[in-house]
Protein backbone atom coordinates (compact mmCIF):
# COMPACT_ATOMS: atom_id res chain seq x y z
CA UNK A 1 0.00 0.00 0.00
CA UNK A 2 1.36 3.79 -0.95
CA UNK A 3 0.24 6.45 0.39
CA UNK A 4 0.12 9.77 -1.02
CA UNK A 5 0.01 13.81 0.56
CA UNK A 6 -1.26 14.66 -2.45
CA UNK A 7 -5.22 15.39 -2.85
CA UNK A 8 -4.56 14.45 -7.30
CA UNK A 9 -2.24 12.85 -9.28
CA UNK A 10 -2.27 9.45 -11.24
CA UNK A 11 -2.03 5.94 -9.45
CA UNK A 12 -0.62 3.52 -11.69
CA UNK A 13 2.44 1.04 -11.98
CA UNK A 14 5.04 0.72 -14.70
CA UNK A 15 7.90 -2.06 -14.71
CA UNK A 16 11.42 -0.17 -15.10
CA UNK A 17 13.90 -1.11 -18.14
CA UNK A 18 16.42 -2.71 -15.55
CA UNK A 19 13.89 -5.76 -15.42
CA UNK A 20 14.44 -6.09 -11.69
CA UNK A 21 12.29 -2.81 -10.21
CA UNK A 22 8.95 -1.42 -10.53
CA UNK A 23 7.07 2.02 -9.63
CA UNK A 24 4.23 2.64 -8.46
CA UNK A 25 2.70 5.72 -8.53
CA UNK A 26 -0.38 6.88 -5.70
CA UNK A 27 -2.03 9.91 -6.58
CA UNK A 28 1.07 11.98 -7.59
CA UNK A 29 3.10 10.27 -5.29
CA UNK A 30 6.34 7.65 -6.70
CA UNK A 31 7.72 4.93 -5.26
CA UNK A 32 10.52 2.41 -6.61
CA UNK A 33 9.91 -1.49 -5.35
CA UNK A 34 12.28 -3.87 -6.06
CA UNK A 35 10.07 -6.67 -7.59
CA UNK A 36 11.18 -10.28 -5.61
CA UNK A 37 11.75 -8.06 -2.17
CA UNK A 38 8.61 -5.55 -2.00
CA UNK A 39 10.30 -4.33 1.62
CA UNK A 40 12.95 -2.56 -0.77
CA UNK A 41 11.49 0.44 -1.95
CA UNK A 42 11.93 4.45 -2.02
CA UNK A 43 10.70 7.49 -3.12
CA UNK A 44 10.93 9.29 -5.80
CA UNK A 45 11.15 12.94 -5.66
CA UNK A 46 9.03 13.42 -8.36
CA UNK A 47 6.33 15.21 -6.23
CA UNK A 48 2.85 15.70 -8.49
CA UNK A 49 4.38 12.67 -10.76
CA UNK A 50 2.08 12.47 -13.45
CA UNK A 51 1.89 9.30 -15.72
CA UNK A 52 4.86 7.76 -16.32
CA UNK A 53 6.63 8.62 -19.81
CA UNK A 54 8.44 5.15 -21.33
CA UNK A 55 10.71 5.94 -24.05
CA UNK A 56 11.75 2.72 -25.18
CA UNK A 57 14.13 3.91 -27.76
CA UNK A 58 16.56 5.19 -24.83
CA UNK A 59 15.45 2.42 -22.59
CA UNK A 60 14.31 5.27 -20.03
CA UNK A 61 11.15 5.36 -18.54
CA UNK A 62 10.63 9.40 -17.27
CA UNK A 63 8.60 10.56 -14.09
CA UNK A 64 7.69 13.95 -14.48
CA UNK A 65 6.83 15.94 -11.14
CA UNK A 66 5.56 19.65 -10.80
CA UNK A 67 9.41 21.11 -10.90
CA UNK A 68 11.80 17.93 -11.84
CA UNK A 69 11.95 14.96 -13.94
CA UNK A 70 13.39 11.91 -12.67
CA UNK A 71 14.64 9.43 -15.36
CA UNK A 72 15.41 5.26 -14.92
CA UNK A 73 16.86 3.29 -17.15
CA UNK A 74 19.03 -0.14 -16.82
CA UNK A 75 21.33 0.70 -13.93
CA UNK A 76 18.56 1.89 -11.86
CA UNK A 77 18.09 6.03 -11.79
CA UNK A 78 20.08 7.67 -14.51
CA UNK A 79 19.77 11.26 -13.62
CA UNK A 80 17.47 13.40 -12.33
CA UNK A 81 17.30 17.26 -12.64
CA UNK A 82 17.07 20.10 -10.59
CA UNK A 83 14.27 22.13 -9.93
CA UNK A 84 13.64 23.52 -13.49
CA UNK A 85 10.18 25.84 -13.09
CA UNK A 86 8.57 27.14 -10.11
CA UNK A 87 5.26 25.18 -11.17
CA UNK A 88 3.23 23.40 -14.04
CA UNK A 89 6.46 21.15 -15.43
CA UNK A 90 5.11 19.50 -18.80
CA UNK A 91 6.94 17.91 -21.28
CA UNK A 92 6.71 17.92 -25.02
CA UNK A 93 7.97 16.22 -28.05
CA UNK A 94 11.22 14.43 -28.59
CA UNK A 95 13.41 15.69 -31.15
CA UNK A 96 16.40 13.12 -30.57
CA UNK A 97 18.06 13.29 -27.67
CA UNK A 98 16.41 16.55 -26.63
CA UNK A 99 13.12 16.88 -24.92
CA UNK A 100 10.69 19.80 -25.45
CA UNK A 101 9.63 21.32 -22.04
CA UNK A 102 7.29 24.07 -20.57
CA UNK A 103 6.56 25.06 -17.08
CA UNK A 104 5.76 28.05 -15.06
CA UNK A 105 8.26 31.34 -14.95
CA UNK A 106 7.08 32.65 -11.94
CA UNK A 107 8.92 36.75 -11.61
CA UNK A 108 8.29 36.25 -16.02
CA UNK A 109 4.70 35.35 -14.85
CA UNK A 110 4.55 33.63 -18.10
CA UNK A 111 4.68 29.62 -19.17
CA UNK A 112 8.51 29.17 -20.96
CA UNK A 113 9.55 26.50 -23.30
CA UNK A 114 12.82 24.86 -22.84
CA UNK A 115 14.59 21.60 -23.55
CA UNK A 116 16.01 18.98 -21.50
CA UNK A 117 19.11 16.46 -22.50
CA UNK A 118 17.73 13.16 -22.73
CA UNK A 119 21.37 11.81 -21.92
CA UNK A 120 22.35 14.02 -19.07
CA UNK A 121 19.09 15.55 -17.44
CA UNK A 122 20.87 18.72 -18.13
CA UNK A 123 18.48 21.94 -18.83
CA UNK A 124 20.75 24.90 -19.76
CA UNK A 125 17.82 27.10 -20.59
CA UNK A 126 15.16 26.02 -17.81
CA UNK A 127 13.58 29.35 -15.80
CA UNK A 128 14.45 27.93 -12.77
CA UNK A 129 16.42 29.63 -10.93
CA UNK A 130 16.54 32.84 -12.83
CA UNK A 131 19.44 33.98 -14.13
CA UNK A 132 20.63 37.14 -12.20
CA UNK A 133 20.10 40.32 -14.82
Amino acid sequence: MFASLFARGVTCAVALPDGKNLVAVSKGAAYRVAAHDPLDWNEIPARGACEPVVMEALELVLFVGNTVVSAYGRDGLAWQTERLVWDQLKLGRVDGSALEAEGFDAPADRIVSFTIDLRTGEAVDAPYPRPSD
